[in-house]
């Protein structure tokens, strides 16, 4: 890797780390996921974008809008896409970075004191 290339990696990390608990940050994340799902349906399914929002009332170009994290997103809109693709959308919660290792850590301290009383 070059100077150039690692000042460029240098620079993103920062910025990422700078942003990284902004919750409009956290947003996109969610959204690109969002679309990432859809168009993964949409090529399973063999269905266009214009077939999709057909099904679902709309123009193709307001369904272009959400795949491109153009749309503030509602719940309500996410769950009607996933019905028009003949899926469920479930919502998960995963751990942060930091709360996964304070977690491990937490346990692998559970952990030894049961392996000294056991």
């Amino acid at each position: 890797m070059n100077n150039k290339d690692q000042s460029f990696k240098d620079w993103f990390q920062n910025l990422e780390d700078e942003f990284k608990d902004d919750p409009r940050y956290a947003l996109e994340d969610v959204l690109l996921d969002f679309s990432e799902m859809i168009c993964k349906a949409m090529e399973e399914q063999r269905i266009s974008k214009s077939e999709l929002a057909k099904k679902m009332g709309k123009q193709p170009s307001w369904l272009s809008r959400i795949l491109g994290a153009e749309h503030n997103l509602t719940f309500l809109t996410a769950v009607e896409i996933a019905m028009a693709l003949d899926m469920n959308l479930k919502v998960s919660w995963k751990p942060t970075k930091q709360a996964a290792s304070k977690s491990s850590s937490k346990n692998g301290k559970q952990n030894r004191v049961i392996q000294n009383v056991a």
